[in-house]
C-alpha cells in the first residue's frame, strides 16, 4: 500500500485490532487516513460531503446529498399520517441474527412506517431465539441481501409458520444495493412501497428510481 505513494488512505472503521495496527503503520508513515463509520442517515450524507471536499468535488458532493434527501421526502411526505405501522424484523447472516435499536437498517425500518421489535436491543445487531422472534409475531420479515438464504428458508420452514408475516407472505431480501451509498435511499423506498403500497398508489416509482440513478451516475442502469 505504502508502495503506492497514496495521498490519502479511506477506510473503514473497524474494531480488530489487525486494522488498528494497519492504520497506526500508515499514519506513522505521514500518510492522513480517513475512517468513515455510517450509523444513520446523516452519516451517509456526510461521508458523501467529506469525501466530496477530499476529491475537490464539494458541489457535486451536495447535489447527490440532495438528490438523497429528495428520495427520502417522498417517502415521508407519503406515509405523513399514516397510524398503521406494521412490525418489522431485518435477519442478517443467519435467520435469528436480527436488527437492534442502532444502526442505520433500524432507521430505514422506522423511516419506511415500519416498528422493529427488536429496537430494545442497544447493539446494531442480536442474536435471539427463534421462540423470542414467534413471540415478537412480525407483520413482515426483510432478510439481508447477501445472506446465504432466501425467503423459501423461512416460508417453508413449519417453526415459522404462525408468524403474520409468513402466513401474509411478507418476507423478503431487501434490494441488491448498498447500505453504506448513496443507493440506501432506494432501499429505503423499497421497503415503504412494500410495507405501504396503498399510499404510494398513483406515485411513479420507476421514474423516481431512473432519476435518482441518472443524478448519480448518469445512467438509469443498475439496482435491481
Amino acid at each position: 500500500l505504502l508502495a503506492l505513494s497514496p495521498d490519502v488512505v479511506i477506510v473503514w472503521a473497524s474494531t480488530s485490532g489487525r486494522s488498528h495496527l494497519l492504520l497506526k503503520q500508515i499514519t506513522e508513515r505521514g500518510v492522513p487516513v480517513i475512517v468513515l463509520r455510517c450509523s444513520a442517515l446523516r452519516d451517509v450524507y456526510r461521508a458523501v460531503e467529506l469525501l466530496g471536499e477530499v476529491f475537490g468535488r464539494r458541489r457535486r458532493a451536495a447535489e447527490i446529498v440532495r438528490q438523497m434527501k429528495r428520495v427520502v421526502g417522498v417517502v415521508r411526505e407519503r406515509l405523513k399520517g399514516v397510524e398503521r405501522k406494521p412490525k418489522v424484523i431485518w435477519l442478517w447472516t443467519q435467520p435469528t441474527r436480527v436488527t437492534g435499536g442502532a444502526g442505520l437498517t433500524n432507521e430505514i425500518i422506522a423511516l419506511a412506517g415500519g416498528v422493529n421489535p427488536a429496537a430494545k436491543f442497544a447493539a446494531p445487531y442480536a442474536t435471539v431465539s427463534l421462540e423470542q422472534i414467534i413471540a415478537w409475531n412480525p407483520d413482515a420479515i426483510v432478510i439481508w441481501e447477501s445472506a446465504r438464504y432466501d425467503r423459501r428458508k423461512i416460508l417453508e420452514d413449519s417453526r415459522w409458520r404462525s408468524i403474520a408475516a409468513v402466513k401474509r407472505g411478507m418476507v423478503r431480501k431487501s434490494r441488491s444495493t448498498g447500505l453504506w451509498c448513496p443507493e440506501i435511499v432506494l432501499k429505503l423506498l423499497d421497503i415503504a412501497v412494500w410495507l405501504h403500497p396503498d399510499v404510494f398508489k398513483g406515485v411513479d416509482i420507476g421514474k423516481i428510481e431512473r432519476d435518482f440513478l441518472r443524478s448519480i451516475y448518469g445512467s438509469a442502469a443498475g439496482g435491481d
